[in-house]
C-alpha cells in the first residue's frame, strides 16, 4: 500500500515539476481513527465509527479551496475515484426548490434467522 501511494505522489510530482506552470499540492496525513473514538463509547461498550476498507488506518488530504465566496476544505486523496463531493460550510435544503425530492427513508422489517 506504501509502496503504490509513494508511487502515485511521484508520479504526480514529477508530471506537476516537468510541466510550465505547476501546481503545488500541500499532502499531510491522519489518522481517523484515533484514541478519541474509543473514549466515545457508550454503555454498551459501542463505538458509532465510518467504515472504510483502509487496512493502515491512515488517510492522506489535501487542501483545496472551492466555491463562491471561496471556502477551505480538507479533502481525502483518493485514487480510486475521479469524483469529488462537497458539502458547503453553511448548507441550507431548499425543499419547495427540488421538484424532485422524495423521501427514500422505509421502514425495513427482515425475519432474523
Amino acid at each position: 500500500m506504501y509502496l503504490l501511494t509513494g508511487a502515485a505522489i511521484a508520479v504526480l510530482v514529477t508530471t506537476c515539476l516537468a510541466s510550465p506552470g505547476y501546481l503545488k499540492i500541500d499532502v499531510h496525513r491522519s489518522s481517523p481513527f484515533d484514541s478519541r473514538l474509543m473514549r466515545r463509547q457508550d454503555s454498551n461498550g459501542d463505538v458509532d465509527a465510518t467504515l472504510t476498507q483502509n487496512t493502515n488506518k491512515l488517510e492522506y488530504l489535501v487542501n483545496i479551496t472551492i466555491g463562491t465566496p471561496p471556502q477551505d476544505l480538507a479533502v481525502t486523496l483518493d485514487t480510486g475515484s475521479s469524483d469529488l463531493w462537497s458539502q458547503p460550510l453553511q448548507a441550507a435544503f431548499a425543499r419547495k426548490a427540488n421538484a424532485t425530492m422524495e423521501a427514500l427513508t422505509r421502514l425495513v422489517q427482515a425475519p432474523i434467522p
